[in-house]
């Protein structure tokens, strides 16, 4: 039984990091957004670094310029407002940072796209997307009338970066109050937003706005989140089992969030990512290895939740009470309905003999790469 579960996690891994090697790909994105209120117009300027395979015939299949061409249009989406904006006038050029004598499959360059156009009429927010997809995160400057923000953002894959305003800069300089005032609870779909509680015209989310963005963000867009929450059935199907994990997990979190939000402790989000993915590993492991749930399983997912918590600190850092009510509402009502979703789909299966060779140890096995995957994805970067 041992050499079958390890038979089953090894050919997982296999399946799960197959492919990596592939030709020129995009490693490392820098952004620097350009707004020019009185031209109307943007220019989105990426330098991003670009990564040979180790393979000529490989990396002959796509260019260091198309790999940033295709990482630009694949990868990012820039909105306006909620407007999807699709065309732009693109300028791309290669610069290699590698000497004369640095071997052809070793040099490392530099790709420079520069993506701009008008804004169209009314827009007030600028947003960027970096698609679930990608395995790049990016960093991101805003300025408007060459004033840059005070705030960088770091945006992983599935992130939207905060609504950035793109109105004129006024007397007093509200372009800097709005950046303490105006941070996104946006990490899947973006809300319609409200300005009816807003000082100074600046605009935030309502409650079901909020609560959206919530849902959002742990299904579809969190794969993550669901995927750690659908761990918790795998070990064991009882209702008293189950209710201690996920009641230890929304705990944790709802205060991790609010921690953050508020400041009162913050933690970096690429450390949360890694103590997030470490705790996918190891519920994936235990559901591998044991039949039973232990005391400390419990503890371990507090933990976890905690730092899913803190996550979100760089998206939704300066909100009111009622948004953060609203949002971790939303998340919570994700959860519950992928567990409910869960429990009637694996109460069927659990019937059969085949369930724990077929579902249980497949399931852990993804679950144990998956959580492998997260932990190291600050480090590969």
């Amino acid at each position: 039984m041992l050499h079958f579960r390890f038979q089953c996690f090894f050919y997982l891994l296999v399946l799960f990091f197959a492919g990596s090697a592939s030709a020129h790909k995009v490693t490392t994105v820098s952004v620097v957004t350009d707004i020019d209120t009185k031209k109307q117009t943007y220019a989105v300027n990426l330098a991003m670094e670009v990564e040979s395979s180790g393979d000529a015939e490989v990396d002959e299949q796509i260019s260091p310029e198309q790999a940033a061409r295709n990482f630009t249009q694949e990868a990012l989406v820039i909105y306006f407002d909620k407007t999807e904006l699709k065309e732009h006038d693109v300028k791309s050029e290669i610069i290699t940072t590698s000497d004369e004598d640095t071997p052809e499959e070793l040099k490392r360059m530099t790709a420079t796209v520069i993506l701009s156009g008008k804004i169209p009429k009314g827009s007030e927010n600028f947003l960027l997307y970096v698609d679930e997809s990608t395995e790049a995160s990016v960093v991101m400057v805003y300025r408007k009338d060459g004033k840059p923000s005070r705030r960088m953002q770091v945006l992983y894959p599935g992130d939207f970066s905060r609504p950035n305003d793109i109105l004129p800069i006024e007397t007093g300089d509200p372009f800097e109050k709005a950046e303490e005032e105006k941070i996104a609870a946006t990490n899947g779909k973006l809300g319609v937003l409200d300005s009816s509680s807003a000082p100074n015209g600046v605009k935030t989310l309502g409650f079901m706005d909020n609560l959206k963005n919530g849902i959002a963000t742990v299904f579809p867009n969190g794969t993550v989140h669901w995927v750690f929450v659908i761990g918790f059935l795998l070990l064991n199907l009882r209702m008293r089992p189950i209710t201690v994990q996920v009641g230890a997990f929304v705990i944790a979190h709802s205060l991790g969030l609010a921690l953050s939000v508020f400041e009162i402790a913050t933690v970096a989000e690429s450390i949360s990512l890694v103590i997030v993915g470490l705790g996918v590993l190891y519920v994936g492991l235990e559901n591998l290895i044991l039949t039973t749930l232990k005391p400390w399983r419990p503890v371990a997912i507090f933990v976890v939740g905690l730092f899913h918590g803190f996550m979100f600190s760089t998206h939704y850092s300066g909100r009111g009470i009622s948004e953060l009510i609203g949002f971790n509402f939303g998340i919570e009502i994700a959860i519950i309905a992928i567990l409910m979703i869960g429990l009637i789909v694996l109460n069927i299966l659990f019937k059969q003999e085949w369930y724990r060779n077929v579902i249980v140890l497949p399931a852990s096995g993804l679950l144990v790469a998956a959580g492998l995957y997260w932990a190291c994805l600050p480090f590969l970067k």
